[in-house]
């Protein structure tokens, strides 16, 4: 990969092959951790030698791929690269990074950020309700062996929702893109889903004091941007006002993608 940061070898790289099919590749349809961070890295470097790649990895429905193979493997090294890949930051020899402001460069990975925090904020509410005996080792979707007593979902759910906060509200071009009722929705109903199974299994909310608190934060702030519609504000307040009175959110008033 280091190889691969210098902008003559990456150019021949990319004339000699297919790189959005080979990048596919790379990542099968059950990769490790290291093997999808190591992937959306190469990716970032050629996107960032030529912009209109996205248009290439589109067409072979990388995009999409990306959003299915994301959360079965999200961790903290998944997390920093496709953070790296919505910001456009990429580290090459000899060249300095760009100071100033964070901008968005790529959004087209932000539905596989979001769909690993669905995913990831599901795997956080069946742990703390499954039985302690049961809770040693669990399996993900991919196969990969997921220890309560090492690695924390938990831990890694915070310090996403902690980043999307910040994001949110440090930069513009990240609040725009929540102008699509699409991408919205997707974040809405997974704090809502999250919210109220932690408020109907009582028992787990001190498991998860610290993540419920942050994520109704990040609800609360997508929804008083002007960026949400009023439906979406509308489920929202119903969301604020069952939990303060402590009441359980049926399931027929999640929010429903359009």
């Amino acid at each position: 990969m280091q190889n691969m940061s210098s902008t003559p070898l990456l150019s021949k790289f990319t004339i000699a092959l297919p790189l959005s099919r080979v990048l596919l590749l790379l990542l099968g349809e059950h990769p490790s951790s290291i093997v999808a961070s190591q992937t959306l890295i190469l990716l970032g470097l050629v996107l960032n030698a030529s912009p209109s790649f996205t248009r290439k990895f589109e067409l072979v429905s990388g995009w999409s791929a990306l959003k299915v193979i994301l959360p079965g493997v999200w961790d903290p090294s998944v997390h920093v690269a496709a953070f790296d890949l919505l910001l456009g930051r990429v580290f090459i020899p000899g060249k300095m990074q760009a100071s100033g402001p964070a901008k968005i460069l790529c959004p087209y990975i932000l539905p596989a950020i979001l769909a690993s925090l669905s995913c990831g904020l599901e795997k956080v509410t069946s742990s703390a309700i499954m039985p302690p005996t049961t809770r040693t080792s669990s399996v993900t979707s991919h196969g990969n062996v997921f220890s309560h007593e090492g690695y924390s979902v938990t831990s890694a759910m915070e310090v996403l929702v902690e980043e999307l906060i910040d994001l949110h509200s440090s930069t513009s071009t990240f609040r725009q893109l929540f102008r699509s009722k699409q991408t919205a929705a997707v974040l809405v109903t997974a704090c809502q889903v999250f919210i109220s199974k932690i408020y109907e299994f009582p028992q787990t909310r001190s498991k998860t004091e610290r993540l419920l608190e942050k994520v109704i934060t990040l609800v609360n702030v997508v929804a008083s941007d002007g960026a949400v519609d009023d439906q979406q504000k509308e489920q929202v307040s119903f969301l604020e006002s069952c939990i303060t009175s402590s009441n359980v959110i049926p399931a027929s008033c999640y929010y429903q993608v359009g």
